[in-house]
C-alpha cells in the first residue's frame, strides 16, 4: 500500500505529474507545503516591519524535536548546520587527535567524508581507507576514529552502526558517521547505537532546502566546539535588548556548534518537511522504502541484470544496477522522464515515501525495451 494516494502525491510533489522520480539519493523533492512555508517567511518582509519573524525560534526548537524523533536522539544533542561537510569538520576538529592516531574509513566513501578527515593529517593523524567491506576491517591497532557513511552513496551498502560502536569502545575511540544517505528514510536509533557524531545535510531524504542539515553530538562525547558564535548565548532568554554581554557561558547542549544567525527562510521549509516525515512515521517510511527496493531488485533480477547493491541487513533504499552502456541507458531513461543517476559505471535508483509500484513498472518497461534493442 502506497504511503500517499495518487492525489496526495501530485499535490504535495507535483514533479510526479510529468516525471518518474527515483533520484532522492541525489536530491530530495521538496514538498509544496515546505515551499509555501518558505514563501510565507519571505513575504513577512513585504509588510510594514522588518523585525524578527516571531515564529523563528519556535520553529528551530520544533525542528530539533522532530529531527530527534526521526533519528532516535534527544533534541538537546542536535545542532542545525548547513551541510554534511560542515558537521564532519566540526566534529573532527573538535576531537583530540594526536600524532599517529588513525582515522579509519570504509572503502568507496563520498569525498565529503574523506577530505575533512584528510585535513586532520596536518595534526599528525593518519587516514586509513579499508580495502574491504565489513565492520571487522575497521578494527585496526591505533584507531582513534571510525568514520563510515551509514549508507554508501553509490550502491546503498548499509553499515552496522552498533557493530562499529563495539569496535570503537574496544579501542576507546570515537564513531563519527556521515548520515546524509539515510537520515529521513531509515531509523539510526542514535542514542542506542553508540554513535558519537552524526552529520547529515537535509537536502536529500529529509526533503529540505540545500543549506540545511543536522549535526548530532552524543552527550558527554569528548568533542569541543572550536568555533564560537554569539546567538547561541542568547537562545535561553531571547533578550536582544542588551547584547553587550561578553561573559555568557557557552551552551552545554549541541547548539554550541551553531555559528551565528540561522538561514530562517530555509528552516521554515525544513520544519514543514520534517513535519510530513514525522506524520507518516520514520518506521513506516523505512519499511515501505525497503519493500520498494526489494521489489525493484526482484524485477531487475528477472531480466538477468546484475545487482551491485548488497542485500539482507545491508539493503537500503538505494539500489545500483549494472547494465551495458550505463551512460547510454541513463540518457534514454532521462528522455522518458525517468530520473535516476549514473554512478561509478552503474545506474542508481533510490526510493522514498513518494514512490510507488507504478514508478517501478514504468522504469522496468523502459529498461526492458532498451535491453531488447
Amino acid at each position: 500500500m502506497a504511503l500517499l494516494t495518487h492525489k496526495e502525491r501530485n499535490e504535495i510533489f507535483p514533479i510526479f505529474k510529468t516525471c518518474t522520480y527515483l533520484n532522492t539519493a541525489s536530491t530530495g523533492v521538496i514538498p509544496e507545503t515546505a515551499i509555501a512555508e518558505q514563501d510565507r517567511f519571505m513575504n513577512f518582509y513585504r509588510g510594514d516591519t522588518l523585525q524578527t519573524q516571531p515564529e523563528s525560534f519556535e520553529k528551530i526548537i520544533e525542528i530539533k524535536e522532530k529531527a530527534g524523533k526521526l533519528l532516535g536522539a534527544s533534541p538537546e544533542d542536535i545542532a542545525l548546520i548547513n551541510n554534511t561537510s560542515f558537521g564532519i569538520n566540526m566534529a573532527g576538529w573538535g576531537m583530540d587527535l594526536n600524532q599517529g592516531d588513525k582515522i579509519v574509513l570504509p572503502p568507496g566513501e563520498f569525498p565529503a567524508n574523506v577530505y575533512p578527515w584528510k585535513g586532520q593529517e596536518t595534526r599528525g593523524a593518519e587516514v586509513v581507507i579499508s580495502k574491504n567491506d565489513g565492520e571487522q576491517y575497521l578494527d585496526i591497532e591505533g584507531v582513534k576514529v571510525i568514520a563510515p557513511s551509514w549508507i554508501r552513496f553509490y550502491d546503498g551498502y548499509r553499515i552496522d552502526l552498533k557493530e562499529c560502536s563495539i569496535i570503537t569502545k574496544k579501542h576507546d575511540a570515537l564513531l563519527s558517521v556521515d548520515g546524509i544517505q539515510g537520515a529521513g528514510v531509515m531509523y539510526p536509533d542514535l542514542e542506542n547505537s553508540g554513535v558519537d557524531t552524526f552529520s547529515a545535510g537535509a537536502q536529500k531524504w529529509l526533503l529540505s532546502p540545500t543549506g540545511t542539515g543536522i549535526l548530532y553530538v552524543r552527550k558527554n562525547a569528548p568533542i569541543r566546539s572550536i568555533f564560537q558564535g554569539w546567538l547561541n548565548r542568547f537562545l535561553e532568554t531571547l533578550d536582544f535588548t542588551n547584547v553587550r554581554q561578553y561573559d555568557i557561558s557557552e551552551p552545554k547542549d549541541a547548539s554550541r556548534f551553531e555559528i551565528g544567525s540561522y538561514p530562517y527562510q530555509a528552516l521554515f521549509a525544513m520544519h514543514a518537511s520534517l513535519s510530513l516525515l514525522s506524520e507518516i512515521g520514520i518506521m513506516r517510511i523505512q519499511e515501505y522504502a525497503l519493500a520498494l527496493a526489494d521489489m525493484f531488485v526482484d524485477e531487475c533480477k528477472s531480466l538477468g541484470l546484475r545487482i551491485i547493491s548488497a542485500g539482507g541487513k545491508r539493503r537500503s533504499p538505494i539500489v545500483a544496477v549494472h547494465v551495458p552502456d550505463a551512460a547510454g541507458v541513463h540518457h534514454i531513461l532521462q528522455e522518458k522522464k525517468i530520473l535516476c543517476s549514473c554512478r561509478e559505471g552503474n545506474l542508481r535508483f533510490s526510493f522514498h515515501l513518494y514512490n510507488n509500484e507504478e514508478d517501478i513498472e514504468k522504469t522496468m518497461d523502459v529498461i526492458k525495451s532498451v535491453i531488447k534493442n
